[in-house]
């Protein structure tokens, strides 16, 4: 038998002119060896993709990448893809200009499977879609059914023969799977979203903002016991729609600490000073100043 490998934690500070930018969708992926950690910050107030090796220090911006979202990396770690202005892209872990792949008006998730296919949420009321990682007409995979709102967050499950996807958003997620050669779809788990395989043997999933576990059969596509928390505190995106987090084939686990409604209201003066506003952090949206300075309208944003 293996010796087990010694449990290990660390920060990875981020520039603080370059923070992470948080928006509806994940803003991190690791690679599938875990060599290799790509995540989208704000730089001069414009997100962007920052690579970072893992055996190295720093991260560096890719150029090309302005305005992407969500991430993702191919089976061999060597492509990214992501959303940016209406498109989904690809581009090299070595750099070079990206590589338009179709139309895609919003990224709901995304997996790039071992036949080099990607499959993806293309829109925010969509089903799934598939298409080549060459790039071409996109073919659709799935479609939402009556109450349905949406599929989004798809999963390709090792071997590529079924995808693992969430049903819906925030209180009324549940998981559901599909066989990619039979096209034949069950409910795995109520109460859940984001689902992603652990090479454990593990279905992993959002729930609230905490990452849950559940044996899962890989050959039968059945959850096989009852689910357990692993990890509370997860940062989630507006809406509760996704938690922002990551993990490899090899272990490793990158999340960013948090939880649902954290942000807080400041006010900014004409010198770069911040000031809080004496307001609870809720989860807000489109602050607005009345013209005398005295009031702010804006948006809360509540998953219920």
């Amino acid at each position: 038998p293996q010796a087990g490998r010694p449990l290990m934690r660390l920060t990875l500070p981020l520039a603080p002119t370059e923070p992470l930018a948080f928006g509806l969708r994940p803003a991190l992926a690791l690679s599938p060896d875990g060599t290799r950690l790509v995540y989208v910050a704000s730089r001069s107030g414009a997100p962007q993709l920052y690579l970072r090796p893992m055996d190295q220090p720093e991260a560096k911006p890719l150029p090309g990448t302005e305005g992407a979202e969500g991430p993702f990396f191919s089976p061999d770690g060597q492509w990214i893809g992501f959303n940016a202005q209406g498109k989904l892209k690809k581009i090299s872990v070595t750099g070079g200009a990206p590589v338009i792949l179709c139309d895609a008006q919003s990224l709901n998730g995304a997996s790039w499977g071992p036949d080099n296919t990607i499959i993806f949420a293309p829109g925010i009321n969509s089903g799934l879609s598939r298409i080549s990682a060459a790039g071409g007409a996109p073919q659709v995979l799935t479609t939402p059914a009556k109450g349905e709102n949406s599929h989004r967050w798809p999963e390709i499950l090792p071997g590529g023969q079924a995808v693992l996807f969430s049903i819906g958003f925030t209180n009324d997620a549940r998981i559901g799977v599909q066989s990619l050669k039979t096209g034949e779809r069950r409910i795995l788990m109520e109460n859940g979203q984001q689902p992603r395989y652990a090479p454990s043997g593990h279905l992993v999933f959002v729930r609230g903002a905490a990452l849950f576990a559940a044996p899962f059969d890989l050959a039968g596509l059945r959850v096989t016991g009852p689910e357990a928390p692993i990890l509370d505190g997860v940062m989630m995106t507006r809406f509760r729609l996704a938690g922002q987090f990551t993990f490899s084939n090899v272990g490793s686990l990158i999340y960013v600490p948090g939880g649902a409604g954290a942000e807080r209201l400041v006010s900014v003066d004409r010198n770069g000073g911040v000031r809080p506003l004496p307001i609870p952090p809720r989860s807000f949206l489109q602050p607005r100043l009345s013209p005398d300075g005295k009031r702010v309208a804006v948006t809360i944003s509540d998953p219920n």
